[in-house]
């Protein structure tokens, strides 16, 4: 009898050092399973004409698409377009700017961007930077408006889903590996003719872990060692992990200013079925004796 519980102790003494050292085992180190579409390489360079059905559709070069407008005023105290401030007034700060510029005739213009829908409503003026002009030299006023609709429609990667250990399988409380592989991505895309350079890169990553559970993290996670996106299964049972990567993104028209994109976008990744097992300790026999 002590000879066989002390059998016993030991073999429960090596299951539990088994199961708490198991994220650490070697095999782990390389091994990962990527699961979905993943952005692999560099940035990804999409070009094309930006169209979609929808009478809000930007691109369609129909008559609902808003525009982005562009208001130059003299860099003066006072000149605010949104306090129907005067927009005429020239200064000696705004001749001044500019003295080291080739045109002597330069000034300095504020430079404010709007959207401004069909039905004539517009967004606040926004100052987007400052730009020395002749005052004959004031560029237009105004170009396609890039809208959060236009992002959502571009084709935003889908992240890969990766899982440590590679096999489908995983034990009942001991964390598991997953993390995210996902990159920024470049669109070229035109707008009623005019070129638009879209920067997009994901800046979140929600987990649905198929246990009445998620958790979103600012970080993709990474390989083992590093378990800061790793989550830890309470039950036995198959679980369907879902992983949903959220985007934002700046946008220049025709070479302007990068302008950040109002909103952001969301992409689902492939589901993962995981397998969680429960282990646990059996007296047997010593096959020796």
């Amino acid at each position: 009898m002590g000879a066989g519980w002390r059998r016993y102790r030991n073999s429960l003494a090596v299951l539990i050092a088994c199961l708490t050292l198991l994220p650490a085992a070697p095999a782990w180190a390389g091994d990962s399973s990527d699961i979905g579409a993943v952005a692999d390489g560099n940035t990804i360079d999409v070009s094309g004409e930006l169209t979609s059905g929808g009478t809000d559709d930007v691109a369609s070069g129909g008559s609902g698409q808003p525009v982005r407008v562009y208001l130059y005023v003299p860099a003066c105290a006072g000149n605010d377009p949104n306090a129907n401030a005067s927009s005429n007034g020239l200064c000696q700060a705004a001749l001044l700017w500019c003295t080291e510029t080739a045109d002597s005739t330069d000034i300095l213009y504020w430079r404010y961007t709007a959207v401004r829908s069909p039905d004539g409503s517009q967004t606040p003026w926004v100052q987007s930077g400052a730009v020395c002009l002749r005052p004959g030299d004031v560029p237009g006023t105004a170009v396609p408006a890039f809208t959060l609709a236009d992002f959502r429609r571009l084709p935003l990667p889908k992240a890969g889903v990766n899982v440590q250990p590679a096999t489908g399988r995983t034990l009942v409380s001991v964390p598991t590996n997953l993390y995210a592989t996902s990159r920024p991505a470049t669109f070229r895309v035109t707008l009623l003719g005019t070129p638009v350079l879209v920067r997009a890169r994901p800046t979140a990553w929600t987990w649905t872990y198929g246990d009445g559970s998620s958790r979103t993290f600012s970080t993709p996670g990474a390989p083992y060692p590093d378990l800061g996106t790793a989550h830890t299964w309470t039950a036995p049972g198959r679980r369907t992990v879902t992983l949903t990567t959220t985007w934002s993104g700046t946008y220049s028209v025709a070479g302007g200013p990068a302008l950040p994109v109002d909103g952001t976008a969301s992409v689902v990744s492939p589901s993962v079925e995981i397998v969680v097992v429960e282990t646990r300790a059996e007296l047997v026999a010593d096959p020796r004796e």
